[in-house]
């Protein structure tokens, strides 16, 4: 006989709460049309259905956390019932609101969106591509800034208002401006389009039922804006290179020119050529070019065959720029130092460049375009160059001595080597190259007091520098480095593997962190042993030994 599951205790709905999301008031003292109410549930994790009310009565399709209350609610009170789902039971009703107000329209304008969200300016100008909306709002002072942000606490525009907007443009028989609907735009938002080209714009703005405008109607009760300027249909045409117009400070070989059409909209519209001084460029008919020598380049458009709404002039059709050739300047290095200069733990200017400290160069000028690299003196990678020690892609003018730098796989410490810095100019500054000082790396200072700690490994590929290890297996292609600190004869040990791979050990008190093991309170000739899993998939764990010789202190 099956035993009957144990019933799933659930957690009641104790209470719901109203809120406004956007305006300050209590809503037990005033609710407005257009405002934002939220149910906060307790408990606050509770899952449950909502069922706003008016005066009691369900809101059809108010069945959401949220509530915009509309000018359907004025003089009615608002409630909501919340039910527990799940694992929650029973349901709870809020207190009433206050009864919802109408709202007194002071302010309708008519505005432009800017580069961002909230940057909206009051504008007569329009533009194909440029988004307008009607402002509708209970504040009364057009010149605050807040008329200028998309802000719901001044914005009533959804709420108060139905919308129509009309291209204004020819005349009738009678000589009166022919005004024509613009069909689907009938929001307090509308972008302007290729086909407005030519028109001006200007919308009707309408107040709902029960919302009072204080501003100017026509004898219809609908107030209308005012028209925007004709549409801009004239195109014309610039040069830019990345954002910035196109000038002697940033047109160089190898940098793409774009032609940038104005209005934005027509740049679908027109044909492109470019051209070499007066000599047409073969195929160069796109929007976008690329000049491999210096000289004079423009572009030309023009309007493509059958465009009837868009007007060019020759005084907009063309646009030119001299294009300088690269390693035109000479650049030179400024400074480059040991920006670590101060020594915490002694209190004093540094004279040596140890492990970690950081190398900055600077060129002259300042402005120079250039990459800026780092090469270890005398040691040579597989072309007999001298190693970088940066990756190849880095363009490094603030660098972090390293313990030490990979060749064909096997870390060689930087102790005892040279760094230097080269700096490679582009752009104008192509071709001119120079070269820092250099930087003798010396040990990195010993954090165990008075004495440096010397590390023995049986791993013949290890690279020993007085208290820090680094060797490239057992993890191949990737070093393992272990460091010591410590105060005389009692050393910390942490051993710490890259790649991804996983250690272990069973060296009594030691602490293993993902890649990191460390072992506390070495003594004189404590074996180290250790073992990596190079995958770090749980398995082919390889063992390797380690041991500190504290008989290899040496006092400084």
């Amino acid at each position: 006989v099956k035993k009957a599951k144990a019933a799933v205790k659930k957690t009641a709905v104790t209470a719901v709460a109203i809120t406004a999301e956007n305006v300050k008031d209590a809503v037990s003292k005033k609710v407005t049309i257009g405002e934002t109410l939220r149910a906060n549930v307790t408990p606050e994790d509770a899952t449950v259905t909502y069922q706003w009310m008016a005066d009691g009565t369900p809101i059809e399709g108010a069945t959401k956390a949220t509530f915009t209350t509309t000018t359907a609610q004025i003089g009615k009170a608002i409630s909501v019932k919340v039910t527990g789902t799940g694992n929650y039971e029973k349901d709870a009703t809020s207190e009433v609101t206050a009864k919802v107000e109408s709202i007194e329209i002071k302010t309708v304008q008519l505005q432009k969106k800017g580069a961002t969200k909230n940057d909206w300016a009051v504008t007569s100008d329009a533009s194909a591509g440029d988004e307008l909306r009607v402002l509708s709002s209970e504040c009364e002072n057009t010149a605050t800034d807040e008329l200028k942000k998309d802000s719901s606490d001044f914005d009533q525009s959804a709420v108060a208002a139905t919308y129509q907007w009309y291209r204004v443009g020819g005349t009738s028989v009678s000589g009166a401006a022919v005004e024509t609907a613009i069909d689907g735009a009938t929001s307090s938002t509308y972008t302007v389009t290729k086909a407005d080209a030519g028109y001006q714009l200007k919308v009707v703005v309408t107040p709902v039922s029960g919302v009072k405008f204080s501003v100017s109607t026509d004898p219809n009760g609908k107030t209308i804006t005012k028209t925007t300027t004709t549409v801009a249909a004239g195109v014309k045409v610039a040069l830019k290179v990345g954002t910035k117009t196109a000038d002697n400070t940033n047109a160089f070989v190898g940098k793409e020119l774009t032609a940038d059409v104005t209005p934005a909209a027509a740049a679908s519209d027109v044909s492109y050529q470019w051209y070499a001084g007066t000599t047409e460029i073969p195929g160069a008919t796109s929007q976008k070019y690329t000049p491999t020598i210096a000289g004079e380049y423009s572009v030309k458009i023009s309007l493509k065959t059958g465009e009837s709404v868009w007007t060019l002039t020759s005084n907009n059709s063309k646009a030119t720029v001299t294009v300088a050739a690269n390693g035109t300047k000479t650049l030179a290095i400024a400074n480059a130092w040991n920006a670590s200069a101060y020594d915490a733990a002694t209190g004093t200017s540094k004279t040596t460049n140890n492990i970690g400290d950081t190398l900055k160069v600077t060129t002259s000028p300042a402005s120079a375009s250039a990459t800026t690299k780092w090469y270890v003196k005398g040691v040579k990678d597989a072309e007999g160059n001298d190693v970088e020690v940066t990756d190849a892609d880095s363009n490094v003018a603030e660098f972090q001595i390293p313990a030490s730098v990979t060749v064909e796989n096997k870390p060689i410490s930087l102790v005892g080597k040279s760094l230097y810095a080269v700096v490679k100019g582009t752009d104008e500054y192509a071709g001119s190259e120079a070269t820092s000082k250099e930087f003798v790396v010396s040990a990195a200072a010993s954090k165990i007091t008075g004495a440096t700690v010397t590390i023995d490994t049986k791993n013949t590929d290890a690279v020993v520098d007085k208290n820090t290890i680094a060797v490239s297996s057992p993890v191949s292609g990737e070093a393992v480095t272990i460091s010591s600190t410590g105060t005389g004869s009692t050393v910390v040990v942490t051993l710490t593997v890259g790649n991804g791979a996983k250690i272990a050990t069973d060296v009594a008190g030691a602490k293993v962190e993902g890649n990191v093991i460390t072992f506390s309170g070495v003594k004189t000739n404590s074996p180290l042993t250790f073992s990596v899993d190079q995958d770090g998939d749980g398995d082919a764990f390889t063992t390797t030994q380690y041991t500190i010789d504290l008989s290899k202190i040496a006092r400084v």
